[in-house]
């Protein structure tokens, strides 16, 4: 309740001292989560001095995550990319993607003819058996596996497709970069449907008002139609892995407002964060992992080439025997930050966020365009904040790798090419000076 009411307040100031950005849509989340919990019953007392120092610590730093967005101000323009460039890259992401996304089809349609248990599918292992039989490249799912994540960089491109009347792109890009939920759905993972969504909330405001009537239209009937489409799926999944969970059945009947185990299941995925990770970080013992939770796909690839010695499944048991049950629950961003970097260690890793947001913010009031591109994967960590870190995902691991060179090759101009208007700049400035820079 106390992190609701102080969240609450920071919204308010929010929206009367800035313009609409970001931070507001990550201010509603967090608020609409806490509020879910309260409804619950998922309150946390400050009874104890450490617990109410790790109140001020969790405060503090979800302050220090949502800050840095409201220079990313909903009224920002945003430069136009070299279009050479952009055609290429986009039509490689479309290419790539469009083989990510048969293959992901392939596996999901054979999950869901195939598989009655979606939780025992999904946990205890009875996957990866069920792809062994399928007539499937099992090398290629995988390299699919690796490489969806540059679906991320769809999700603009639509908008921006959008706002260019290209109608045919716009429709091309939004679906493909589906792959980010396709890959949850082969295990009948529910985590996907959320970061598409909170990627796909992130980008709408930069451009709703500013597409013309009929760009609207069509972004509210693909809308509506993704949402009814994913939502189907996202129910179908929530009621085969949670209606006879004894755990929800026995909730249920102490609450006098949610009577139905899958309604309620549905309440403790968005809001168990807060309460969980009150009670994992008592159990903090001030000996960091170092990075093993944040850092998977480094650990991973280093083991692979014998760098290290690394099991990527010793993990689990680890996490087990420092937070037992809670380790297969969510505990939100704070608590796993803690727990790999400590309380220095996490305000440190803040500081380098902000170092990123800083590098990638608007330039005299303008955003430009490969920023643009890669604002969407660094959103995601806090958006995804309300129920774990993604940071130990291997898969936003690769989103982050694949960001680098997205940057820089949306950046570089091709050498040998000047646009008429830079070499009108330098006809004038060359009058103006008398000569060039380097003769000064």
């Amino acid at each position: 309740m106390h992190l609701l009411l102080y969240l609450v307040l920071i919204l308010c100031l929010l929206k009367v001292i800035y313009p609409a950005s970001p931070s507001l849509v990550l201010l509603s989340l967090y608020i609409l989560s806490l509020g879910g919990g309260y409804l619950i019953g998922y309150d946390h007392p400050l009874d104890t001095y450490p617990a109410m120092f790790n109140f001020l610590f969790v405060a503090l730093t979800l302050t220090a995550f949502i800050a840095p967005w409201s220079r990313f101000t909903y009224r920002l323009e945003i430069d136009e990319p070299d279009p050479q460039k952009l055609k290429y890259f986009t039509n490689v992401l479309l290419g790539l993607n469009a083989v990510i996304f048969y293959n992901f089809s392939k596996v999901i349609y054979y999950a869901f003819t195939n598989v009655t248990d979606y939780s025992a599918y999904k946990n205890l292992g009875e996957s990866s058996a069920l792809v062994a039989t399928m007539p499937i490249n099992g090398q290629l799912l995988i390299k699919a596996i690796y490489l969806h994540p540059t679906a991320y960089f769809l999700i603009p491109l639509h908008f921006y497709y959008l706002k260019k009347n290209n109608y045919l792109y716009a429709v091309l890009t939004i679906t493909l970069s589906l792959n980010i939920v396709l890959n949850g759905l082969m295990v009948f993972s529910r985590s996907g449907f959320m970061t598409f969504l909170v990627s796909y909330a992130f980008f709408l405001p930069f451009f709703y008002r500013k597409l013309s009537r009929r760009a609207r239209t069509t972004i509210n009937v693909m809308a509506l139609l993704v949402l009814v489409v994913l939502g189907t799926f996202f129910y179908v999944i929530s009621v085969n892995r949670f209606t006879e969970v004894l755990a929800y059945q026995r909730a249920v009947a102490s609450q006098s407002l949610i009577t139905n185990p899958v309604v309620f299941s549905l309440f403790d995925y968005f809001s168990q964060w807060y309460r969980n990770g009150f009670e994992v970080m008592k159990l903090y013992s001030f000996e960091p992992l170092n990075g093993r939770l944040s850092f998977p796909i480094v650990l991973l690839f280093a083991g692979k080439l014998h760098l290290i010695d690394y099991n990527p499944d010793s993990i689990v048991p680890l996490l087990f025997s420092l937070w037992g049950n809670y380790s297969s629950l969510f505990n939100g961003l704070i608590t796993n930050l803690l727990f790999d970097f400590g309380y220095s260690g996490t305000l440190l890793f803040i500081a380098v966020y902000w170092l990123i947001l800083k590098k990638i913010s608007p330039i005299n009031g303008k955003l430009p365009f490969n920023h643009f591109l890669v604002l969407g994967v660094a959103f995601v960590l806090p958006a995804m904040g309300i129920f774990g870190s993604e940071m130990n995902s291997g898969y936003y691991n690769l989103a982050i790798i694949y960001s680098v060179p997205t940057y820089l090759y949306m950046k570089a101009r091709r050498r040998g090419r000047r646009t008429q208007q830079d070499s009108r700049a330098d006809v004038t400035h060359n009058l103006l000076t008398g000569g060039t820079d380097g003769a000064r």
